[in-house]
């Protein structure tokens, strides 16, 4: 299964490429094979998280990320997806946090299909933050 998610309009080159790629499991194997495009970058992922964590370095790579942003969390969730502390709004702590390069935790405890979700709004959300404050300085 191939899933774009996200190409500016008008422009074709790779720096605009967003994909991942998710083949669901091989019976005969129980491999999962997952791939993330992100721009020129490629993240191969061996488990699962790792998708969601590939893409929150990569929106920190490029500046869309900052240490001031935080927390992150969904509507209609009642966990935080980031954090400066590894803990949710109502004091647990994250099941699997994984730090990453900018000082911030992203929890990474879900199913594949909820990190898979996860993945594509958190880029949503970035690039769509992104779009709104390069618009108001216009």
């Amino acid at each position: 299964m191939v899933t774009e998610f996200c190409r500016s309009p008008g422009i074709a080159d790779a720096r605009n490429r967003v994909e991942i790629i998710h083949v669901h499991e091989k019976a005969e194997t129980k491999i999962y094979s997952r791939t993330i495009f992100l721009g020129r970058d490629t993240y191969t992922c061996k488990y699962a998280w790792q998708m969601l964590f590939y893409a929150a370095e990569w929106l920190i790579k490029r500046n869309l990320l900052k240490e001031s942003d935080f927390p992150i969390q969904f509507p209609g969730s009642k966990r935080y997806l980031i954090n400066n502390n590894p803990v949710h709004s109502n004091g647990t702590k994250f099941f699997a946090p994984k730090p990453l390069s900018n000082g911030l935790y992203i929890e990474a405890h879900a199913g594949t299909e909820q990190l898979l979700s996860n993945t594509y709004k958190l880029l949503g959300v970035t690039l769509i933050l992104t779009i709104d404050s390069l618009s108001a300085l216009a």
